[in-house]
């Protein structure tokens, strides 16, 4: 991946419209959502005494919309601390050979089972959005978490390979749940990485809020 641009927190780069602002709002209602949904959900299990770790539940969005939720570890989710989340938009290319459809959904599966050897990742939402395009919510223990996924050969083998070739350009916000997702709190942003697939040479960015 090609070296980030870093980008100020209201700069607008006019050739890059995937990149701009104002679908932040958009992002965070999505992001909130999911989180709602997985508060909601953590509470019926626990009223019927089936919370337990490495659930996956396919449900809907308090909206309607195709909402699939994995548990990992629904003890830690009710930590009372700010809680890290990724959240990841991405906008699929208009025709996507079936082989790397099929490669994509085998990585997502892989990916989902390998969340035990990794304790910080507590809970993970996808939600369909429109145009065939999903968005994704990872709430994790803390920010180091994010650093120890990346390590996952899985993980590398997703984003380097399969993403450039599934998608045309990828928002990827990291933020947080003040107070714990139990707070009912909206995820803030503190960051967001942008990448951008559509030429031979990919284009990747870096925004920084100054609210966080």
């Amino acid at each position: 991946m090609n070296r980030y641009v870093e980008l100020g927190p209201a700069e607008l780069v006019e050739s890059r419209p995937f990149a701009h602002l104002e679908h932040n709002a958009a992002d965070l209602a999505a992001l909130a959502a999911m989180a709602a949904r997985l508060r909601r959900l953590m509470q019926e299990c626990e009223a019927e005494g089936s919370a337990a770790p490495c659930q996956s539940y396919e449900l809907t969005s308090p909206d309607g919309r195709r909402l699939r939720v994995v548990v990992s570890q629904p003890g830690a989710l009710h930590a009372e601390a700010d809680l890290p989340v990724v959240g990841f938009f991405g906008h699929r290319r208009p025709v996507v050979p079936p082989e790397i459809v099929a490669d994509k959904d085998a990585i997502d599966l892989e990916l989902i089972a390998e969340f035990p050897d990794h304790p910080g990742v507590l809970a993970y939402c996808s939600m369909a959005l429109d145009d065939d395009n999903y968005g994704n919510l990872v709430v994790m223990a803390q920010p180091e978490v994010r650093d120890e996924w990346n390590t996952s050969a899985r993980h590398a083998y997703a984003s380097r390979v399969i993403a450039p070739k599934y998608y045309t350009s990828v928002r990827l916000h990291h933020g947080l749940l003040r107070g714990g997702l139990y707070s009912g709190q909206s995820p803030v942003l503190v960051r967001t990485k942008y990448y951008d697939f559509t030429d031979d040479w990919h284009w990747s960015a870096v925004r920084q809020y100054e609210e966080a």
